[in-house]
Order: structure tokens, then sequence, then C-alpha cells
């Protein structure tokens, strides 16, 4: 079964370029451009994780993360957060079973490698 993957980016650039990634390695792919929308989407679709950044217009990441993880549907729900360098700190959401963290200056294999692992979890 194709795993659904929700991104939450506002840069337009970003976006289309994780959307490509995932959508080339056989993903099925919901996008939302603000924070907002992006936790609609998450509570309505239920996909099977979440690329979210950290800093969003309408609600940030962490925002997102925390009403995610309140809710019993999706306590358990791969959250790979990214941000750029000068990003809102999240470290201490961290916790290396659902909830990881990058850079956005990351590679394909990079972003590959860490969604596997989430979703293996």
């Amino acid at each position: 079964m194709t795993k659904t993957i929700l991104i939450v980016e506002d840069h337009p650039d970003a976006l289309e370029y994780f959307e490509e990634v995932l959508a080339e390695q056989g993903y099925a792919v919901l996008t939302a451009d603000n924070g907002r929308r992006g936790l609609e989407l998450a509570q309505s679709s239920r996909p099977d994780a979440v690329i979210l950044d950290v800093v969003l217009p309408q609600m940030s990441g962490r925002e997102i993360h925390d009403a995610l993880r309140a809710d019993p549907a999706s306590q358990e729900l791969p959250i790979l957060f990214i941000t750029a360098e000068q990003g809102e700190d999240v470290s201490d959401l961290v916790d290396d079973r659902h909830t990881f963290y990058m850079k956005k200056a990351l590679d394909v294999q990079q972003l590959m490698s860490l969604l596997e692992r989430s979703l293996r979890r």
C-alpha cells in the first residue's frame, strides 16, 4: 500500500522540491503552505508521516506538533521537522521515536533515509 506524506512548507520552491522527490519515490503527497491548513489536512487525511517546517504563517510547526500529539489518533504520527539554520529551535521535541529534525540544506538520500526510518517505528 502506498504511504501518504503530508508536507507543510511555506516556501514554494522547497514545497515543490519535497513534493517531486517524494512522488518520484512512490509516495502519495499532500501539501499545505501554512500551518493552519497543515493541521487541518493532518487531522482530516491521517497521513503516514508529516514533513513540517518549523516557522510557518498562521500556526507554527511547534503548535502543529503539540496539537497532533494531544490527539490520541496522531500521538505516534511520525513528524520530520525541517528548518533553516536560523529557524526556531525544536530540539526539545525531538525524541528519536516519532519526532525527527533535519536542516533544509539536505540531500535526497538524507531525506529518504530519515523518512523511511520514521515510518518503520
